[in-house]
Parts: structure tokens; sequence; C-alpha cells
């Protein structure tokens, strides 16, 4: 086993925590996984259809250029003959030292023939054939005498990419993919394409006789390349220009996708049956923080996309029990923010939100109510500190202070106001300055629950009841 395999998720995590950045290890996205296999398929179709024998068994190596730049070689596995006359490719991710669900996937990209008339574009589809594949379980469940909803670029013409086995499908409004079609993010998407379009390009360049023959022998109607001349005897199209129907289809799968997705995000975004192709740069980057916050803005952005008035965050999952036995609501469907408190809240704006609660435990909201919009420890505590200003602002004497700056944390800090008689005002000077804080960077109205494990409701702001009242009707309404 290798020394991934080794450790748990549980135990990766507190490494990289107590590592030094510098000492960690890259890894590649499932999107760079995808556009390897996916050119490696395409050359090995191009020769097959020319009649070599190309598929020996032998990993072979394949240079990809990822969107940031980065030039990246990546190890094809495994390359074998398809039901469908075609070719598949598969990579085996390393994410490196980053605790992705992902590492270790067997990421796979076919390469077939297809008819044009079997094929869907976003801008195609009919509306109920778009909810029907939004209510299927995943990529693997279309009914593939159908058409197949795929994604294509006029600067790549001649090849379409769809979603196969544990690729999921989006269902819900503000995802990067239109509703009913897999969920391949636009960057690794064009980066795909991009890669079997270049190895179809230096193949009938390489090859100025072989090109047309070789695709017109998989695809007699059709080809995608003509071979460089002043005229093409056969078809009358202008050389070295595209021709015909796109007709490469690729067809992207995830080994164990739809097992894996479970333990992401997706169900909750509403990336049903299987995982999604990601990558920006193409580079994981160990315990990114720009990945974070982009999960939740991304999160934020699917609520919005939901038709709700009010959006409901928090840090984590405290005081998950009261809401649901005092108020009704599910934490689940709460936008979790984290660390990203700041990064949050300034989302709302982008996104016109213009109402939200904001509830969780005060060892997090007590920061915010001094002014820390990133809640990790390593950008500072001042929790005792902010605590005693609060405690100060309400009556209490400057004994009271200092021993509340002695204490060391804020469940003690709770414990001890009680016996003072000022817990409640303490924290509603504490929710009050939470909610001016939160509306000064969101332009929304916000309102503010601190909230407690063991002591339920420690103090709200005077909106947050109404805010409660309107979040369970749209729940109701949207869930059901």
């Amino acid at each position: 086993m290798s020394r991934i395999e080794e450790k748990s998720t549980e135990q990766r995590i507190k490494d990289l925590l107590n590592a030094d950045p510098k000492d960690l290890r890259e890894g590649v996205t499932t999107g760079t996984c995808a556009a390897a296999a996916a050119a490696a398929s395409a050359a090995a179709f191009l020769e097959m259809t020319a009649g070599k024998d190309v598929l020996s068994g032998e990993p072979c190596m394949v240079s990809i250029t990822t969107p940031g730049g980065k030039t990246v070689d990546l190890e094809i596995v495994r390359r074998e003959f398809t039901e469908t006359e075609g070719v598949r490719s598969t990579v085996i991710k390393d994410a490196g030292d980053d605790p992705d669900v992902t590492d270790r996937a067997e990421i796979c990209a076919e390469i077939s023939r297809i008819e044009r008339s079997r094929l869907v574009t976003p801008d195609e589809m009919p509306r109920e054939t778009v909810m029907k594949n939004a209510e299927t379980a995943g990529c693997d469940e279309w009914e593939m005498a159908g058409p197949i909803p795929v994604y294509m670029d006029p600067d790549y013409p001649g090849i379409a990419l769809t979603g196969g086995e544990g690729v999921g499908i989006c269902t819900k409004k503000g995802l990067p993919d239109p509703v009913g079609f897999p969920a391949i993010n636009p960057v690794p998407r064009n980066m795909i394409l991009r890669e079997v379009h270049d190895v179809v390009r230096r193949y009938a360049g390489e090859h100025p006789c072989a090109a047309p023959a070789a695709v017109n022998h998989a695809f007699p109607r059709n080809s995608i390349y003509q071979a460089p001349g002043k005229e093409n005897r056969e078809g009358g199209v202008e050389p070295g220009k595209p021709s015909g129907e796109p007709i490469l289809l690729i067809r992207i799968s995830i080994s164990k996708g739809r097992e894996l997705a479970e333990k992401t995000f997706n169900p909750k975004l509403g990336i049903v049956g299987g995982l999604s192709v990601l990558g920006t740069t193409g580079i994981v980057h160990p315990m990114s923080e720009d990945s974070l916050i982009r999960s939740v803005e991304l999160e934020i952005r699917v609520r919005s996309a939901e038709g709700r008035t009010v959006l409901a965050i928090a840090p984590g999952n405290y005081g998950r029990q009261y809401l649901h036995d005092k108020t009704g609501l599910d934490m689940e469907h709460f936008v979790k923010c984290s660390n990203y408190v700041g990064e949050a809240f300034r989302m709302l704006d982008q996104v016109g939100v213009k109402k939200a609660l904001f509830a969780g435990h005060p060892g997090k909201l007590i920061k915010v109510a001094g002014g820390i919009l990133n809640t990790h420890s390593k950008y500072g505590d001042h929790r005792m500190e902010i605590m005693a200003d609060c405690a100060r602002a309400v009556g209490a004497d400057e004994e009271m202070c200092r021993r509340i700056l002695n204490l060391n944390t804020t469940n003690e800090a709770s414990e001890y106001l009680d016996t003072a008689g000022l817990r409640g005002p303490v924290y509603a000077e504490a929710a009050a300055r939470v909610k001016c804080e939160l509306e000064a960077i969101s332009h929304a109205r916000v309102e503010v629950m601190f909230l407690d494990g063991e002591r339920g409701l420690l103090a709200q702001t005077d909106g947050a009841e109404e805010l409660v009242r309107i979040l369970s009707e749209e729940e109701k309404t949207i869930y059901g």
C-alpha cells in the first residue's frame, strides 16, 4: 500500500494542519485526469481507424498543459476497446497530499463515433427532456437510445462531450453546469475538448494522407478534418477546415463515482448520481483556502437560485437539535461557511440576497462581534477580550471583566456570566455587534442567533424570529 492509502482521511487532515506548506505535495484535478485520458483515447482511436494495432496494454504517458499553464505528465494505466467500437483510456488520480475523496479514483475517457442526430446541447434540449434528466440518478441511467446531453464548442468542431458512469447530473439552478446536464465544469470542459481537438489536428498534420482515411473509415458519411490540399475530391469541402457533423463523442466516467459522491457536498448542492469533474487551474493545492471558499460561494449561489428570499448561514452544526426542536428548521439546508464568514456574507451582495440568518456557537460568533471575519485561530483569537468588552458595555465592572479575560473558553464565560446574571445581556450585545458587522459587508438585513448545544438559545436579534418563520415556510415550499 502507498503512504496515502495507509492513512485515514482524518489523519491526513491532521497531518496537513501541522505541516509546513512548502513540504506538501501538489496533485492533479479530475479535469486534468479526464483531459489526459481523452487525449490518449483520441490518439488511439485515430490510429485504430487507420488499421493500426495501438492497444498494447502497456502503460504510457501523456503530457497535458493545465489551464494554469503548468505542464504535467500523466500515466495512462489502461487503454481498451469498448462495446461501442471506441477506445477507453484510464488515469488514476493523484491528489497529492490533499485529503480529496477522489484520490486514487480511476478517471476514464471513451472516444467513439456518434450520429449528430443523437446529440442534444443545452440550447437544443426541450424542457421536458431536461427535467427527465434532472430526475435520473446519474449519467449512467440515461437512456442512450434517446438524445444524449452533450457540450459542444464552436472552437472545437466535430467533437462532443458527455458524462458516463460515476459522473453526476445537475438538478438545480445556480451551478456552473445547466440543469439536466453532466457535472463537468466549464474550465475542465474546455480543457478536455481542446486536448482532443489538438490530437485530431496534430494527426491530420502529421498524416495528411491517412488522416481523412482514418476518420472516414469509422464514419463513412462524415469526416472531421480534410487533408491539406487544393481540393477534396470526395466531398468538395475546403481543404484543412472542419467538415461534416460533429461525430467524435467523448464520454467521461469515474469508477465508484456514485459511492464517492455521497461523501461530498454534491447531493446537497443538487448534483445527483455521481461526482463533478472539477478544476480551475488543473492542479490540486493541499487544503487550499481558495477551494473551500469557492465551495461556500457555490452553495450560496445554489440556495439563491432555489428562489429563497432568506438564506440561513452557519459556521457548523452547533445548535442543530435546538433549531430542529424549537423552530422546525433543518441545519442540513443551511449554508455552512466554516471559518469564512466574511467571504460568505460578501457573496450575498453579489447574488442579490437581501436577508440572512446567521446562527451558531458563541465560540465562533463572538469573534465576528469583534470584527474578525475569518474565525480560524491563525487569524487571532481575542474571544475573551471581545466577551469582556461586551460585558463592560452592559454594565459589568472592571473586576468582572478581568475575570472574563482570565477564562479559557466561551463555555466557561457563559457559566461565569450566569452566576453574575449577565449572560443574556452580554450575548444580546454580542449579537447586535455581529449584526452590525455583517450588514456592513453584505448590504443585506442580517439577524443573529447565538446557540449552545447544552443551553439552547443564548440570545438573538429582534428580527430573528421573523426570518426563522420565513425560512420555515420556504423550506416547506422547496422541499415539501
